[in-house]
């Protein structure tokens, strides 16, 4: 029997699958071509673009699309679940803050079990809009949505950064939400050992 905890978790492994591999492949494109930089070369797609060899190199190393999206993503998953969960409309659902504590409290939960809290919730919520709306910076709204749910130290103009290590905080903060909230699989997943990647330096970095 598969319910709809298993499917959103099946696509969450996706995703999940997705953000590492695509590091994976960027860092051996980085590896397998860095030394051919200087030469004036040209990288072709099966299509018609085109692109000069160091632009292409300069845009892989760039990862910033790449978390932007994945997070971007994991929050509408964490949406789509708890409005299902909930039997709200998507659309009439509130904020994380909101929908968050609703399901806790259903479940007999708090916001204490939850990595980061209410305030950590706000954080990933803030962020996420910051990159949907390409406006990686907070602002007056932004800042008091998160003094609101009890964070501190957060001023206007700050800017919002998103390396891998901020992004996986996010995605743990909400999988602990809805895990913690009643969202969980009812089959085995059959997930894999993933270990930790040793990515080769760039050599043209040395």
């Amino acid at each position: 029997m598969t319910s709809s905890g298993d499917a959103f978790w099946d696509e969450w492994q996706r995703l999940t699958r997705f953000l590492e591999s695509t590091q994976v492949a960027y860092d051996r494109e980085i590896q397998s071509l860095s030394s051919l930089r200087g030469n004036s070369l040209t990288v072709r797609s099966a299509g018609t673009y085109e692109v000069p060899l160091d632009e292409h190199l300069a845009t892989v190393k760039d990862k910033d699309i790449l978390f932007a999206s994945v997070l971007i993503h994991s929050y509408a998953l964490a949406e789509s679940a708890a409005a299902t969960h909930l039997a709200i409309p998507l659309r009439e659902l509130d904020g994380i803050e909101e929908w968050g504590t609703t399901l806790l409290e259903n479940a007999g939960a708090s916001w204490e079990q939850v990595d980061g809290g209410k305030a950590g919730a706000a954080e990933v919520a803030v962020a996420r809009n910051a990159f949907a709306h390409a406006n990686p910076e907070l602002d007056a709204q932004a800042v008091n949505r998160l003094r609101r749910a009890g964070a501190k130290g957060h001023t206007i103009g700050e800017p919002v950064s998103l390396h891998y290590g901020a992004l996986q905080q996010y995605r743990k903060r909400l999988r602990v939400l809805l895990v913690v909230g009643g969202i969980r699989r009812l089959r085995a997943s059959g997930k894999p050992v993933v270990r930790p990647l040793r990515r080769q330096p760039d050599p043209s970095l040395a």
